[in-house]
């Protein structure tokens, strides 16, 4: 190998090796912030986005997190590219989105299920809510219930500590302008029964009753009410709740 030929060579190794370590660097750096109307900053990558939602991982993670665009301020790429979702300052909450609404898991006033079986129940009645009041567009706008209930959590609230909170945090903690609570009351009670061959025959009736309210982010309580199924199956507090829904101040009208 001559002398030329051995300059060229490391020169260009070392060429490679600078692009190399510089590309990793580069890699290490391009993380994207995701700057929240709540104030709040998330790091991670954001993987693709449409009309509604972006799809977004946290640094050093691998699950795969939907946030809805109307609770985010801006992103800022790690290329440096600014994109703007909304307009609005961390501080007023309620000046930045005045048609945005949380739904809370609901509670269960049931003492006899198990701790999972009523958790299973409270967030089934948030998604039915949610589903519910989504089906319409309008002024008022729904989070998505596993954004809200990611965001409680990471804010350490659970069941247990949301008390320690007013309505007024709960709405700035998660970006939106109301928040709906709801609670089921079922009991039932076996009814006997005869036929004309004087078999006894046991049938259960359920008195469901279901209970929503709303706050705003100022603590005001703008909404509260209270109904009873008229149907006696036991799935009739679905029922009791799309009433309920249907005459809420932030149920869009067809």
């Amino acid at each position: 190998m001559n002398i030329g030929y051995k300059k060229e060579f490391f020169v260009s190794l070392a060429i490679c090796f600078f692009t190399t370590d510089a590309h990793q660097l580069f890699g290490q750096n391009m993380v994207d912030t995701v700057k929240m109307l709540n104030g709040e900053n998330r790091v991670g990558k954001v993987l693709d986005q449409n009309n509604e939602q972006i799809r977004f991982i946290y640094r050093n993670e691998t699950l795969v997190y939907t946030i809805d665009k109307f609770s985010i301020n801006k992103i800022v790429f790690g290329s440096g590219r600014v994109e703007m979702m909304n307009n609005g300052s961390s501080i007023s909450t309620a000046t930045a989105m005045p048609g945005n609404v949380a739904i809370l898991p609901f509670t269960f006033y049931d003492k006899s299920l198990a701790p999972a079986t009523a958790m299973t129940f409270q967030n089934e009645m948030q998604n039915e809510a949610f589903v519910f009041l989504s089906d319409n567009d309008g002024a008022f706008h729904f989070l998505n219930p596993d954004t809200t209930n990611i965001t409680l959590a990471r804010s350490g609230i659970d069941q247990n500590t949301i008390k320690r909170h007013t309505y007024s945090d709960l709405c700035r903690i998660l970006g939106v302008r109301y928040v709906l609570i709801g609670g089921v009351h079922i009991s039932a009670a076996d009814k006997n029964e005869s036929n004309e061959v004087a078999t006894a025959q046991v049938n259960r009736e359920y008195k469901n009753e279901m209970e929503v309210t709303i706050y705003s982010a100022d603590n005001t309580q703008i909404y509260t009410d209270r109904h009873t199924a008229m149907l006696r199956n036991e799935e009739s507090y679905k029922d009791a709740l799309r009433y309920i829904l249907k005459r809420c101040p932030v149920y869009n009208k067809k």
